[in-house]
Formats: structure tokens, sequence, C-alpha cells
């Protein structure tokens, strides 16, 4: 029996204003890790005038390597809502510009999670340049009103409770605004 699987489509929406030089780098990376998915890259500006940046999307956009979406004058809730309506995919992975993707299956891992029942939306571990944690799920309730749990610790494997929390996969009350995937539907709903 031969079975035809499709892959969900994959738009990266990602906000940039006047930001050259991290946005070549995070879309290096993402180039770099895509694998056998297929994305599409959306990039909302804010407002961009530096003639660097502005070059850099005339290049992506001639080549077919993105699309660009001007917001204008609206706030960034409002400019990313406008670039995912733009998509044509069933997952959107809102990204700001200053990530970089590190893991080579980064979209396998968070379709696995985003695409089961009663997610909401999935989120990688996010890991400073130097090596400590920035965010690895929001915990409510947590250092006062909510936290992230080992913010700002190193990224070791050494504790193992550490371990267990920040190399696992769990329910967290919020994502960080740095990469978060959700799907289509549930965002549009």
């Amino acid at each position: 029996v031969d079975a035809v699987v499709k892959r969900p489509g994959v738009a990266v929406i990602i906000s940039n204003r006047d930001s050259y030089q991290p946005l070549l780098r995070l879309l290096m990376s993402i180039d770099g890790a895509a694998g056998e998915h297929k994305i599409n890259i959306l990039i909302a500006d804010r407002g961009s005038t530096d003639s660097r940046t502005l070059r850099y999307y005339d290049i992506l956009k001639r080549n077919g390597a993105a699309k660009v979406y001007y917001g204008g004058n609206v706030g960034l809730p409002a400019l990313l809502n406008a670039a995912a309506s733009e998509a044509d995919a069933d997952v959107a992975v809102f990204m700001e510009n200053t990530a970089e993707v590190l893991s080579h299956n980064w979209i396998g891992e968070l379709l696995s999670q985003a695409m089961r029942s009663g997610v909401g939306a999935a989120g990688p571990k996010i890991v400073s340049a130097d090596g400590r944690l920035l965010h690895c799920g929001t915990v409510v309730g947590m250092q006062g009103w909510r936290g992230s749990p080992y913010q700002g610790s190193e990224d070791d494997r050494g504790d193992e409770r550490k371990r267990v929390f920040t190399r696992t996969v769990r329910r967290v009350s919020a994502l960080s605004s740095i990469c978060m995937m959700v799907r289509m539907d549930t965002f549009f709903n």
C-alpha cells in the first residue's frame, strides 16, 4: 500500500525594522536548517528606512526568497496579524529578527507538537549567544506574577532537575515571541 503524506506548509513570519545584519543571519540559519520542509518567508516590516535593509528586501523579493509585507503605521500585533493573513500555509512560525536557528530539525520538532490536538502553540528552548537560558516557557505564579524557569542560568546538562525541565516537552502558560509556532486554524479562530 502506498501512502502520500502531506507535509504541512510552513510560513515563517519575521518582524523587522532597519535590521539588515540580524535578518540576514536569521535567514541564513533558517535556510541551513530547513531540512525537507518547504518554508515560506514573510517579513513584516515596521517602517524600515535603512538603505541596506531596503536593498536586501529587493534582493529577497527578486529571487523569490521572501515576501515583504509593509504595515505602514499599524502596531506590531496588527502588523503580524496582517502578515499572517497573507501567508499560504498550515502553520505560522512567528520569529523576532534577533533569533538564530541552532537545531537542524527545528521545524519537525515544533510541528510534532503544534499539530497535536489540544495544543495552542509550540515553542523551542531559547538560548542566548553566551549559552544562557533566555526562555523555556512561562509559568504563571513563578517569580512573582509569572516567570520562565532557569532564565539567565547556563544551559548545562549537569543539573538533573534543570535538564528535565528545560529539555522535555511540557505544558506552559505562555511562550516567547522570539519563536513560536501556531496552526493557522487556531490562530484565526
